[in-house]
């Protein structure tokens, strides 16, 4: 077996394992790692503490190498990775490694480039893209969270029809209509999401407020570059103005075709 084959390999078996068996002889003191998504490591010494503390969130399920590729002092590997994060299900995508190597048949750099898993057509529902939403790239998840922060799932809206509801915001907002937890929904391309309930005895709220009426308990706020033909977009598919408006040039009310109110607002630069 070539000498480098067998030290990704060994490198490769250690994340299978879980254990160091010897990352200071594989890297060289100042060898640089550039994971996939982002994270760079200097430094054996580095490579060795994210090895050591990563393997304290997570465990490699898979690391299968389908071929090597050599090239004057770099070698190229494809593999396939599948990993687990605590009670996270499993991730795993392809990828691939290229390594430079020193004369001594250390590691002196290692660059991995990833290809996301979940592969679909994103005209396959017509000639204008839609893509799949995610709140990260699924390769990203095998980094696991060190956060104790809890994290908005999806934001669950009443009406009297869901579909109508779910087919209202998708169009409008341009967010992907699907189902989630056996709900209509529309998520957009960061991952917010919103469901749709169908309730039968649903009550619209009345806005402006009413002493006695349904009050509404929130409302959605939206951004745009153009609050005029935004406002014409939402009444061509079947929202109102609210009578009584009071954001001048600054928003529009509307209310959805359930009678929930929220606003069209003039997008804005945060400082």
């Amino acid at each position: 077996m070539d000498r480098r084959e067998e030290t990704i390999r060994l490198w490769f078996d250690m994340w299978l394992r879980g254990e160091d068996f010897g990352i200071r002889d594989i890297f060289t003191e100042d060898a640089a790692y550039t994971e996939s998504w982002g994270p760079a490591y200097r430094g054996s010494a580095a490579i060795g503490h994210w090895f050591r503390e990563w393997n304290t969130r997570g465990r490699v399920l898979v690391w299968d190498i389908h071929r090597f590729f050599h090239s004057g002092d770099q070698t190229a590997v494809t593999w396939f990775f599948q990993c687990q994060m605590g009670k996270e299900p499993p991730t795993g995508f392809e990828g691939v490694s290229v390594a430079r190597w020193t004369e001594g048949g250390k590691i002196s750099s290692l660059v991995e480039y990833c290809c996301e898993p979940e592969q679909y057509d994103p005209y396959r529902n017509g000639p204008d893209p839609v893509f799949n939403s995610k709140d990260r790239a699924s390769y990203e998840k095998f980094a696991g969270s060190t956060s104790k922060e809890t994290t908005l799932g999806n934001v669950m809206v009443d009406c009297p029809d869901a579909e109508t509801l779910q087919k209202f915001y998708g169009t409008l907002l341009g967010w992907e209509q699907c189902c989630m937890y056996g709900c209509p929904a529309v998520r957009s391309s960061n991952g917010i999401a919103f469901l749709f309930s169908t309730v039968p005895e649903y009550i619209p709220p009345v806005w402006p407020e009413e002493e006695g009426a349904q009050q509404k308990q929130m409302h959605f706020d939206f951004q745009v570059e153009d609050v005029p033909e935004a406002v014409k977009k939402a009444e061509f598919l079947g929202a109102v103005q609210a009578k009584a408006q009071f954001g001048g040039e600054h928003f529009t009310t509307m209310l959805d075709p359930a009678g929930h109110p929220f606003c069209l607002c003039q997008k804005q630069q945060l400082p």
